[in-house]
């Protein structure tokens, strides 16, 4: 019997080791994910401050009045920016980050776009008050992808 004496407490004691090993495996898991979120949320603030800048950067450039999407990028930071004519001396503009690249080949990176109403005043533009939205105002929708 004395052989015996100690295995118990030498099973309890694996077990722990075990189940805390289990635990501190499953904490980094949720931390790999978490720095992952983090990641995906400091690209976006990136990417939408990038298109805000580029929007800004398009509102003061000098745009001619040619018919169909016109667009320019800023060369030192790859900010792009489009206009598009309409009636009554309106036109809508869109910012865009510089373009990002896929973390898979094959995956597809939607740009993110801030798009933004103005009045042309010759070939400079105003914004128009409350004309700021985040996504494309134009029926159908494939006409703002005719921006390439």
């Amino acid at each position: 019997m004395r052989s015996q004496q100690g295995g118990a407490v030498l099973g309890m004691t694996i077990m722990l080791v075990m189940l805390a090993t289990l635990m501190l495996h499953a904490m980094q898991r949720q931390l790999d994910l978490s720095l992952s979120l983090v990641a995906d949320e400091q690209q976006h603030v990136r990417d939408f401050h990038q298109a805000q800048s580029a929007l800004n950067w398009g509102l003061q450039q000098a745009w001619p009045q040619l018919p169909g999407w016109s667009c320019r990028t800023q060369v030192e930071y790859k900010w792009r920016a489009c206009l598009l004519h309409q009636e009554d001396a309106q036109a809508l503009l869109f910012g865009e980050p510089a373009a990002q690249q896929a973390l898979l080949p094959g995956d597809d990176v939607p740009a993110l776009r801030l798009w933004h109403w103005v009045r042309t005043n010759g070939n400079r533009l105003d914004a128009l008050p409350g004309g700021w939205i985040d996504y494309c105002p134009l029926s159908p929708a494939q006409a703002c992808d005719d921006a390439q």
